[in-house]
């Protein structure tokens, strides 16, 4: 197939250089003067072709090696090479990838333009003055499919593949290369020092490309997704406040300082905690910890429990800012040998409580011991309901309810500041909604259905668009209602609190 190919082309070639000599023996001018083109021999012609079409692959074929060899993953890289021993062609990308990327760069900037040289001076030749025009046009168009695009596009859809079989083609031709892109890089660096600029050299691995080599490793399915999704859950506990895992001081069992063991013995036999928080005269005044285990002591002689006051029998306690990172927490605790601390917020009163179970949670997700009561009842935190809305408790992960609803009105810094649907909705409305009032949001409206003094319990939440068509059922609005348009009207990001609508 190829020889009749190349048969063709001559043909044509041989046919295209007879015209041009018929014009040249005829002497027929161009507009100015001059001679279309210039004669030329089949066998150059060919030739020139040949060279051409050789230096052109060569480019492409570079082309689609280096964005295949950066689109692999280090760690991918490794894997290869030490999987496939010393005859792999991963080897050489895995102990100096920056010989290869050189090599490929000075060996693309030679083919291109030497061949874009050739191809120009072949086409004055052949079409005269018009042939420039013609080169640019057609170098731009063939350069741009045949040696960009289609390179590329394999190179990235078929990353392995192209870097077995271009790598070590490109270790051959560094052998020669390799010391032109030597050179030129001493001179760039020497010259980005004359102006004032330094190298730096960042880790091996950023965290960004750290992640990037997670979510890469979950889309091709060389981790799970609970897997992955914790791997991620490690790295965000840098970015993670303290504030985000803690149990809040509205939900912290402690006890005072001056109360008996026997009270110690009660607080455990009902929560089954075995870390209490013992405080001086307030909540705000912590000033240790009482463990449960403590209590075994008494066994042999229970009338104790009555004589013996707690603060006998606590240790001292570990406190943390608010604002601090759970992972220096996490730090701390380890090397304090620690399973608890206190958060304090910036005036020194309790902010909450933090434990190495809370931060093991925020990684692996809850976890239920024989004895919590409550499981069923977070697990069931979000209900979907059959006719598109959800029934959601006010304790509900801020991050599950934006995943459930689709709601993309929650930022990063919503998820940062506010753990709970509670501290969100109180946060929008500006204080604590009381039942019946409405919280809309984007294309949602949120009705508090069980709420106290303190925070939200129980939510209610619609569609807008269900919730209208609901309203245009009845005949007219019930007193002290409101209209779409009062509200802040479909697709508002602001939040409006509307008193005692009945639905």
């Amino acid at each position: 197939m190829w020889g009749e190919v190349w048969r063709g082309m001559a043909l044509a070639a041989a046919a295209l250089v007879a015209m041009r000599r018929s014009a040249h023996a005829m002497h027929i001018p161009s507009a100015d003067g001059a001679l279309d083109a210039i004669p030329m021999e089949p066998k150059e012609l060919m030739s020139r072709l040949t060279l051409w079409c050789v230096l052109f692959s060569i480019s492409a074929a570079l082309h689609s090696a280096e964005i295949a060899i950066t689109t692999l993953y280090p760690w991918k890289v490794k894997e290869f090479a030490e999987e496939e021993g010393e005859k792999s062609p991963f080897r050489v990308l895995n102990q100096d990838i920056t010989r290869v990327l050189t090599t490929i760069l000075v060996a693309t900037t030679i083919c291109s333009i030497y061949s874009a040289a050739l191809f120009t001076n072949l086409a004055i030749q052949l079409f005269g003055a018009k042939g420039l025009a013609y080169a640019t046009a057609a170098l731009t168009t063939v350069t741009l499919f045949f040696g960009e695009l289609m390179p590329k596009a394999l190179g990235v859809n078929n990353a392995e593949m192209v870097a077995r079989r271009m790598v070590p083609i490109i270790n051959l031709m560094a052998v020669f290369l390799s010391p032109i892109g030597k050179g030129f890089s001493w001179v760039s660096k020497l010259v980005l020092t004359l102006m004032g600029f330094k190298s730096t050299h960042g880790d091996a691995v950023s965290e960004e490309e750290l992640r990037l080599i997670v979510s890469g490793a979950k889309q091709s399915g060389g981790i799970e997704r609970e897997e992955a999704s914790m791997v991620e859950s490690v790295l965000d506990l840098q970015d993670t406040k303290v504030t985000k895992v803690m149990r809040p001081r509205t939900e912290v069992v402690a006890i005072e300082s001056n109360s008996t063991m026997a009270s110690l013995y009660t607080i455990v036999n009902e929560t089954m905690y075995s870390r209490i928080p013992v405080f001086e005269g307030a909540i705000d005044r912590i000033i240790g910890v009482v463990l449960s285990k403590e209590l075994l002591d008494f066994i042999p002689d229970p009338s104790q429990l009555e004589t013996v006051a707690v603060r006998e029998r606590m240790e001292p306690t570990y406190f943390v800012p608010e604002t601090m990172p759970v992972w220096n927490v996490l730090e701390e605790m380890r090397k304090r040998r620690l399973h608890m601390a206190i958060v304090v917020d910036e005036y020194g009163g309790t902010a909450g409580i933090v434990t190495l179970e809370d931060i093991i949670e925020e990684v692996v997700g809850e976890i239920y011991d024989e004895e919590d009561d409550d499981y069923t009842v977070e697990e069931n935190y979000i209900i979907a309901n059959g006719d598109g809305s959800f029934n959601i408790h006010g304790m509900a992960d801020l991050e599950q309810v934006c995943t459930a609803l689709d709601f993309p009105q929650v930022t990063e810094d919503d998820l940062r500041d506010f753990g709970t649907l509670s501290g969100y909705l109180c946060s929008q409305a500006g204080e604590i909604p009381a039942v019946e009032d409405v919280i809309m949001v984007g294309r949602y409206i949120f009705t508090i259905t069980l709420a106290d003094e303190r925070r939200v319990e129980e939510v209610h939440v619609q569609l807008i668009d269900a919730a209208n068509a609901l309203k245009d059922g009845d005949d007219a609005a019930p007193n002290g209602s409101s209209t779409q348009g009062e509200a802040g009207g479909e697709g508002s990001d602001e939040p409006k609190v509307l008193d005692k609508i009945a639905h």
